[in-house]
């Protein structure tokens, strides 16, 4: 359900998804910048579920507030007002270390640029992560590089991968915790086409086969066709939200 007066017609009612498939449920939420005259409003008031299983692609110009709203689900800015809960714990209240425990437990992060650290090996990259948790580090680490197909290049320096080669290891390091909820910003960003149907024919088999959500941000139209949903965002608000009954296989996918 939506609150903003004069919303596009939407195809799919998010309220209408079972409490029971929830990963991430947004109520009234908004996020203003600054205040007074000079006040940015990024996100305007909205309600919002994302559900498990779900490719969720979100579109809009630069500065429609895409990026606010992967920023606030992952507990990285505090909206302004309203509520947010992602897989069953409420964000709101958390101290600095519950925040952490929840990216950690729960979320994980993809980045247009792959900010890979560039003295550490490939395996190393992730196991910095996996760390955190602790426990069977090493098959966690060597699991989740032959899921991505890198098995190989445990040991290579970033320098010594193609573009396409560091996204996923990216999106293996994103992994290693088993996320149920991923957000993705702009990956296939920095990606030739065949690279880019890689990683998104990689996203979209992670969704589905491990009933995860997978929240996608992009400028590039034609990622829409491969998404479940498509929400369209415009100066922070979402105008358009459009349940996909087919969605295209990511290898099909042009631009």
């Amino acid at each position: 359900m939506f609150h903003s007066a004069g919303r596009a017609r939407r195809e799919h009612d998010t309220t209408t998804i079972p409490n029971i498939s929830a990963l991430a449920v947004l109520q009234g939420v908004s996020k203003t910048f600054g205040s007074g005259d000079t006040a940015v409003h990024a996100l305007a008031r909205f309600d919002l579920t994302i559900a498990a299983g779900e490719l969720l692609v979100v579109l809009g110009p630069s500065g429609s507030g895409k990026t606010t709203l992967l920023n606030v689900v992952g507990g990285i800015e505090a909206p302004t007002t309203g509520s947010i809960s992602v897989d069953g714990r409420a964000l709101t209240g958390l101290d600095a270390k519950g925040m952490a425990a929840l990216r950690r437990e729960s979320l994980s992060f993809v980045y247009q640029f792959f900010n890979l650290v560039p003295t550490l090996t490939a395996y190393e990259n992730i196991a910095v992560l996996a760390e955190l948790t602790g426990g069977a580090v090493r098959f966690r680490v060597e699991r989740v590089l032959a899921e991505v197909g890198l098995a190989e290049c445990a040991n290579r320096f970033p320098a010594e991968l193609s573009g396409g080669q560091q996204q996923r290891v990216a999106i293996a390091r994103a992994l290693v915790n088993r996320p149920r909820l991923m957000l993705c910003d702009e990956p296939t960003g920095a990606l030739d086409l065949d690279t880019g149907r890689t990683v998104l024919t990689l996203l979209q088999r992670l969704c589905h086969r491990d009933d995860r959500a997978v929240v996608l941000v992009t400028h590039n139209q034609a990622i829409a066709a491969i998404a479940d949903r498509v929400l369209r965002m415009r100066s922070g608000d979402i105008v358009d939200d459009v349940q996909h009954s087919t969605p295209l296989a990511a290898s099909e996918v042009s631009w």
